[in-house]
Protein backbone atom coordinates (compact mmCIF):
# COMPACT_ATOMS: atom_id res chain seq x y z
CA UNK A 1 0.00 0.00 0.00
CA UNK A 2 1.36 3.65 -0.76
CA UNK A 3 1.04 6.09 1.47
CA UNK A 4 2.12 10.01 1.45
CA UNK A 5 3.02 12.11 4.25
CA UNK A 6 1.66 15.14 3.86
CA UNK A 7 2.66 18.14 5.74
CA UNK A 8 -0.63 19.78 7.52
CA UNK A 9 1.73 22.83 8.49
CA UNK A 10 1.81 24.25 4.82
CA UNK A 11 0.01 27.87 4.86
CA UNK A 12 -1.38 29.05 1.61
CA UNK A 13 0.34 31.44 -0.55
CA UNK A 14 -0.58 35.16 -0.81
CA UNK A 15 -1.93 37.18 -3.44
CA UNK A 16 1.06 39.35 -3.57
CA UNK A 17 2.72 36.47 -3.52
CA UNK A 18 1.14 34.42 -6.30
CA UNK A 19 1.91 37.83 -8.02
CA UNK A 20 5.54 38.19 -7.41
CA UNK A 21 5.44 34.28 -8.45
CA UNK A 22 3.48 35.28 -11.66
CA UNK A 23 5.68 38.21 -12.24
CA UNK A 24 8.93 36.11 -11.92
CA UNK A 25 7.13 33.44 -14.49
CA UNK A 26 7.35 35.95 -17.29
CA UNK A 27 10.84 37.33 -17.77
CA UNK A 28 12.23 35.39 -20.08
CA UNK A 29 15.48 33.46 -19.09
CA UNK A 30 15.14 33.93 -15.39
CA UNK A 31 11.88 32.21 -15.85
CA UNK A 32 12.72 28.67 -16.43
CA UNK A 33 15.74 29.15 -13.73
CA UNK A 34 13.56 29.92 -10.90
CA UNK A 35 11.06 27.16 -12.05
CA UNK A 36 13.69 25.06 -12.26
CA UNK A 37 14.53 25.74 -8.72
CA UNK A 38 10.95 25.48 -7.51
CA UNK A 39 10.20 22.29 -9.31
CA UNK A 40 13.11 20.90 -7.57
CA UNK A 41 13.36 22.39 -4.30
CA UNK A 42 12.71 20.11 -1.21
CA UNK A 43 12.15 23.77 0.17
CA UNK A 44 10.00 25.34 -1.82
CA UNK A 45 6.09 25.37 -1.34
CA UNK A 46 4.12 22.96 -2.56
CA UNK A 47 1.81 24.86 -4.37
CA UNK A 48 4.10 26.73 -5.47
CA UNK A 49 6.40 23.61 -6.58
CA UNK A 50 2.92 22.36 -8.64
CA UNK A 51 2.82 25.43 -10.51
CA UNK A 52 6.50 25.51 -10.98
CA UNK A 53 6.02 21.97 -12.87
CA UNK A 54 3.02 23.07 -14.69
CA UNK A 55 5.19 26.40 -16.46
CA UNK A 56 8.09 24.20 -17.30
CA UNK A 57 5.42 21.68 -19.15
CA UNK A 58 4.02 24.27 -20.91
CA UNK A 59 7.11 26.15 -21.45
CA UNK A 60 8.25 23.02 -23.21
CA UNK A 61 5.19 22.70 -25.11
CA UNK A 62 5.43 25.70 -26.52
CA UNK A 63 9.10 25.34 -27.43
CA UNK A 64 8.46 22.21 -29.02
CA UNK A 65 5.41 23.66 -31.28
CA UNK A 66 7.43 26.84 -32.16
CA UNK A 67 10.54 24.68 -33.52
CA UNK A 68 7.94 22.32 -35.24
CA UNK A 69 6.19 25.34 -37.61
CA UNK A 70 9.62 26.67 -37.97
CA UNK A 71 11.21 23.48 -39.22
CA UNK A 72 8.31 22.76 -41.48
CA UNK A 73 8.55 26.51 -42.56
CA UNK A 74 12.33 25.90 -43.60
CA UNK A 75 11.73 23.07 -45.47
CA UNK A 76 8.71 24.29 -47.28
CA UNK A 77 11.23 27.03 -48.82
CA UNK A 78 11.88 25.68 -52.47
CA UNK A 79 15.37 27.94 -52.78
CA UNK A 80 15.16 27.40 -56.95
CA UNK A 81 11.87 29.36 -56.98
CA UNK A 82 12.86 32.00 -55.06
CA UNK A 83 15.63 32.46 -57.29
CA UNK A 84 13.35 32.35 -60.68
CA UNK A 85 11.01 34.84 -58.87
CA UNK A 86 13.53 37.18 -58.01
CA UNK A 87 15.40 37.01 -61.61
CA UNK A 88 11.75 37.60 -63.25
CA UNK A 89 11.35 40.92 -61.80
CA UNK A 90 14.44 42.56 -63.15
Amino acid sequence: MNTQVTDTNVRPISVPGWLGTIIIALVPLLNVAVLLYWSFSRRADPNRRNFSRAGLIVIAAVVVIVVSVLWYLVLSIDPNERIKAFLMME
